[in-house]
């Protein structure tokens, strides 16, 4: 538990000693698509009685992260261009419409010492109105390009294929 010279750069590639679970992960996707408001995480919209009234579970605010808006800017072109040709899950995205349900998101591959390493896709959509923040994780899967990255794909094709 030691903080040593060169930790702050593999900190800030999700290399070194970084910790997080898929649901911090999906709050902070979730928060750079709405432009900075943490939302506490909720299994249901809402729940029906017995006799049929429907009452609706309204979501709270956790926080908001201060983003200043050209950093902001940057980032979300930055993932933009992690889904489209030549980015790192552009091959998994490859036919996705993105012209009318442009993607953003960041694969990884996560290094854990004499096993294989673990594949993660965390990503939201569309751009343009977000809506889903996705974040896909597989223990010992490999690269999150070619394992993560193609299930998200899939989830979102779940999504368009439902009108969601």
């Amino acid at each position: 538990y030691e903080y040593r010279a060169g930790d702050a750069v593999n900190f800030s590639i999700g290399q070194g000693d970084t910790a997080v679970t898929i649901l911090q992960m999906a709050g902070v996707y979730g928060a750079i698509a709405n432009g900075g408001t943490l939302w506490q995480p909720q299994v249901a919209a809402a729940y029906r009685a017995p006799a049929g009234a429907t009452t609706v579970i309204p979501p709270r605010r956790v926080a908001t992260v201060p983003l200043r808006p050209d950093v902001l800017a940057y980032v979300r072109s930055a993932l933009g261009d992690v889904t489209r040709p030549g980015g790192s899950a552009g091959t998994a995205f490859k036919g996705f419409p993105q012209d009318r349900y442009p993607l953003a998101g960041k694969t990884g591959t996560g290094e854990v010492f004499g096993k294989q390493a673990t594949a993660w896709f965390a990503g939201y959509g569309p751009t343009t109105k977000p809506k889903y923040a996705v974040v896909v994780v597989v223990g010992q899967g490999g690269s999150g390009s070619k394992v993560a990255a193609p299930a998200v794909r899939q989830i979102f094709d779940a999504i368009l294929a439902l009108g969601l």
